[in-house]
């Protein structure tokens, strides 16, 4: 009888810390929809001008900052990179909208465009689209 009292003491302490463990809860990583290069999503630009930029945002674990990366195709040409976090962290749905600057001595071609998003719980999620630089 003894034996069954400890026994049924451990099981309820056991119990009480069992149920007060929070667990971790792993949310969806974040999603990027939309994404809009150039006006009316022609995906070009000119030097010398500036290039829109815009999507739409969802992170259920809330965004930690988002990156913006331009480069080119090739060897060689003008390169761009930026972290936002100002207006972006800590929200779970944003609206990503940017003009970015074209050098007039940018190179002309073929460029790609990395936008990606990284919540709060470290996940990443990166869309890509083409950007080509010419004359008007």
């Amino acid at each position: 009888m003894k034996n069954n009292k400890i026994f049924i003491a451990l099981f309820l302490l056991v119990s009480v810390f069992a149920a007060c463990k929070k667990d971790k809860v792993e949310l969806a990583g974040p999603t990027i929809t939309g994404l809009e290069v150039g006006p009316e999503n022609n995906k070009t630009a000119y030097p010398g001008t500036d290039i829109h930029i815009e999507a739409a945002i969802v992170a259920a674990a809330n965004i930690a900052k988002v990156t913006l990366e331009i480069h080119p195709a090739t060897d060689g040409g003008w390169e761009h990179e930026q972290e936002y976090t100002e207006g972006f962290a800590g929200q779970k749905n944003a609206e990503f909208h940017k003009h970015i600057d074209i050098p007039a001595d940018a190179a002309l071609g073929m460029y790609h465009i990395h936008l990606s998003v990284t919540d709060q719980q470290g996940n990443v999620t990166e869309v890509e689209s083409q950007l080509e630089i010419k004359n008007k």
